[in-house]
């Protein structure tokens, strides 16, 4: 009995190992910074549980999705290895050209099909379309504000009330060197005066380059 505690232990101190870190050192208005600790403790986290972290998607394996069930936010560590995990110069170069031709075809498919407010699955399907072409990449979500000159904000509210069914407020993909890949922000049902002010596509590497 008690070296069945004591295993449960040690899994609970290699489950939360990345826990105590520093938080994100990504500001509102900040780029994406490479983080070599908070990289090394992840590292050692996900291999202490059998997890190969050398490609992306790697939130499949077996064992991340046991690890999940006992923990359900264990996939927030996934998105925090995306954020703060050192890049080279040429795969930013490859990641930078594969997520503009991704989201312009996945943009592109989903205006076709004529389909607004759907910025949860069309985000979930840009990243499975990123992870087959080798990016790394996660899935965000939260509030967004579109602020347009001369007309009233229209807010997103990530907060659910009998008011507010959505899941969310907002979803996009972060897919460095891009903190932001948003193909939805102009395919939400908006009155007539707003889309002509809104991009398409958004491609940021600041929050704040994604104001309108």
């Amino acid at each position: 009995r008690e070296e069945t505690k004591r295993k449960a232990k040690r899994e609970r101190e290699r489950l939360y190992a990345a826990e105590q870190v520093a938080v994100l050192p990504i500001g509102p208005e900040s780029e994406l910074v490479p983080n070599p600790e908070i990289q090394r403790q992840l590292e050692e986290t996900f291999a202490a549980m059998g997890i190969d972290f050398s490609q992306p998607g790697f939130y499949d394996q077996p064992a991340f999705v046991a690890a999940e069930k006992r923990d359900p936010r264990f996939l927030e560590k996934y998105a925090l290895f995306v954020q703060t995990r050192q890049y080279s110069e040429s795969y930013l170069s490859m990641a930078e050209e594969r997520t503009r031709a991704v989201a312009k075809f996945l943009y592109e498919t989903l205006k076709d099909d004529g389909r607004h407010g759907a910025c949860i699955d069309a985000s979930l399907a840009l990243s499975r379309f990123l992870e087959r072409e080798g990016v790394w990449n996660c899935v965000l979500h939260g509030a967004t504000v579109i602020d347009v000159n001369g007309l009233h904000p229209r807010y997103y509210y990530p907060i659910r009330h009998p008011d507010n069914p959505a899941k969310t407020g907002h979803m996009w993909v972060c897919a460095p060197p891009f903190r932001v890949v948003d193909i939805t922000i102009s395919l939400q049902p908006y009155p007539p005066q707003y889309p002509p002010h809104l991009p398409e596509i958004v491609l940021g590497n600041r929050t704040a380059e994604t104001s309108l």
